[in-house]
């Protein structure tokens, strides 16, 4: 996306969203946004998206009650049955 100042100087916005749930996952803007930056930037949002994963994935496990509806793993095999 690309725009104009009030003196005329044009700016470029790099937006990245995620169209599943609609969320905004970062913006870059400056004069330009060349190729490099925005290599820079997905990287970025791989790193954190992973970090963050990893640390969800580490803080459900921890808890056996959290994410399987407040039951723990002992008792949900028994009720499928």
């Amino acid at each position: 996306m690309a725009d104009r100042q009030a003196d005329w100087r044009q700016f470029r916005l790099l937006s990245l969203l995620d169209d599943v749930n609609r969320e905004g996952l970062g913006i870059e803007v400056d004069l330009l946004v060349p190729a490099e930056r925005v290599v820079r930037s997905l990287n970025q949002i791989i790193d954190v998206h992973q970090i963050a994963t990893e640390c969800l994935w580490a803080c459900n496990n921890e808890r056996s009650d959290v994410g399987m509806g407040g039951l723990n793993f002992a008792i949900k095999p028994t009720m499928a049955a």
